[in-house]
């Protein structure tokens, strides 16, 4: 009687489990059937451009003999390419822009090099800076001497991802670069500070902190660390605050000769990991710091107005006036940035996933507007009027009011995403 018991049991354990298998396969097949006709909405063509289509594709294309130094070559693509419901144009991801001036932006794209873009008379122009000369088009951080526009400093290879060839300079807008010696390895870079001290320039890469006083020929390395953020004085070259990974923000009256951690109304907790810092040039005393955790979410906005002795959270909200203060939606190992106006302290724009802005100084709003996610850079005209963002779309402009009509027009240079998996 108990084998037969057991018999049953089993029996009816193995039809349960088979059902079971059977509704979950069907769940699955569901949730895949509703994908494809995700991509089906968002691309007619979906199903048609299979690896075999687009092999045969290019199998089937004639080919061009002409030699590659010639005028043979026309770019067809990426440009313009369309954000959803055409609300705005996408190109690729941006790593870094340096506002030079009125009518000249630089742009240093994530794996497309470094582009700038000119404006005459309502005309615009794009040159890639680096198809010549530079070995990396993996792209950090760059930088123009405000005393020669000519003279500039571009630092390749992208925290996390990938590893460039060091740092590169010209003095010619260009046309000719060398490759410059930095004093232990340094293969990718987080931010660039030309001082308003001729030929003193600041570099954060991912070993160390730089000077230099020869407008980046010779380098001394003044802290070493994995670092995240720095803030320099404009006024003072010789004060700046930087921001070491899981450790936290520094503070150097002195050049980076002596270091003081600071702390008062900073977050304590072990928890956090990345910070992004960004000081007010026409009033230094006022430096915000975007912090995120380990977990890679949003911790706060911190503001200190003092130069960094004393520090106050700030309030984030989302479109609809409700106190959100997450918008990095888990990513702020790969997306993260803070830029506050350089004439007005209360004016700050802050990304990691979506954006915020912020109009006072303490409260930053998300906008519910067409926009490409991602945030990873922004900067500022040099009146305050404009404000730049760089995101996995490209390079973004806009007036500082509120209603975030789009300017396409630095965003119309060829590059995308380059993936490459070991």
């Amino acid at each position: 009687m108990k084998k037969i018991f057991y018999l049953i049991l089993i029996t009816l354990h193995s039809i349960l489990c088979h059902a079971q298998e059977s509704h979950e396969g069907k769940g699955e097949e569901k949730e895949a059937l509703s994908q494809i006709e995700k991509l089906k909405r968002l691309n007619p063509g979906y199903l048609e451009s299979t690896p075999q289509a687009i092999n045969q594709y290019w199998q089937s294309r004639p080919i061009n003999t002409t030699n590659r130094d010639g005028n043979a070559w026309t770019n067809i693509s990426p440009i313009n390419m369309k954000g959803i419901g055409n609300d705005f144009i996408a190109s690729g991801r941006v790593r870094y822009i340096d506002y030079v001036k009125k009518g000249l932006v630089r742009i240093a794209s994530a794996s497309g090099g470094l582009w700038e873009v000119r404006e005459d008379n309502g005309q615009y122009t794009s040159t890639n800076l680096t198809k010549d000369g530079v070995t990396s088009p993996w792209a950090g951080v760059v930088g123009t001497s405000p005393y020669n526009e000519n003279l500039i400093l571009y630092g390749t290879g992208e925290p996390v991802f990938n590893h460039g060839s060091g740092l590169w300079k010209t003095i010619n807008g260009g046309q000719s670069w060398v490759n410059v010696t930095l004093p232990g390895e340094s293969n990718n870079f987080v931010d660039i500070a030309f001082t308003q001290k001729k030929k003193k320039v600041w570099l954060l890469g991912e070993s160390g902190l730089y000077l230099s006083t020869d407008d980046g020929t010779s380098w001394k390395r003044k802290k070493s660390g994995y670092f995240s953020g720095m803030a320099v004085n404009t006024i003072s070259s010789d004060t700046l605050l930087v921001a070491e990974y899981g450790v936290g923000i520094f503070r150097s009256y002195n050049g980076g000769t002596n270091w003081t951690k600071l702390n008062n109304g900073l977050p304590n907790d072990s928890d956090f990991e990345r910070i992004r810092l960004s000081m007010c040039k026409s009033n230094p005393n006022v430096v915000y710091a975007m912090i995120t955790t380990r977990s890679n979410v949003t911790l706060g906005i911190y503001k200190t107005t003092d130069g960094g002795d004393n520090w106050v959270k700030c309030r984030i909200f989302d479109a609809n006036g409700k106190e959100n203060p997450e918008f990095h939606w888990g990513m702020a190992w790969y997306c993260s940035y803070i830029s506050v106006s350089p004439v007005n302290p209360d004016h700050v724009t802050a990304g990691g996933g979506w954006f915020v802005t912020s109009t006072n100084g303490m409260d930053f709003v998300g906008p519910d507007v067409a926009q490409h996610p991602d945030f990873h850079c922004g900067t500022w005209s040099n009146d305050g009027k404009e404000f730049f963002v760089g995101n996995d779309g490209g390079t973004y402009a806009a007036l500082f009011d509120g209603k975030y009509d789009w300017d396409y027009n630095y965003n119309r240079i060829p590059i995308t995403q380059y993936i490459s998996y070991a």
